[in-house]
């Protein structure tokens, strides 16, 4: 993936999650000024998204973690949720 698609603050495209909840100071900060106090967690936030070595040259394509090949399939999801250590209470 070339991170043309990707949402910056909302896909989870960094191995840590996505930027939004790793850093809600920061993200709450896009709308304004920086204060002094609040420079060390930017410098954070940089360093974060710096060591991001994931992109790979061609398009975005949607990947689901419940399989090794990225590809979505029925019986796979049925396995995934039916584990007993993930098994909600509304799972048949």
């Amino acid at each position: 993936m070339d991170g043309s698609k990707n949402r910056f603050w909302k896909d989870i495209w960094h191995e840590k999650g996505n930027m939004e909840d790793l850093f809600p100071d920061i993200y709450n900060l896009i709308i304004r000024n920086l204060n002094d106090w609040e420079i060390v967690r930017v410098t954070e936030f940089l360093n974060t998204v710096n060591t991001f070595t994931g992109l790979q040259p061609g398009e975005d394509k949607l990947w689901w973690t419940g399989d090794d090949k990225g590809v979505f399939k029925v019986n796979k999801s049925y396995k995934v949720m039916d584990q007993t250590d993930q098994q909600c209470s509304s799972w048949p």
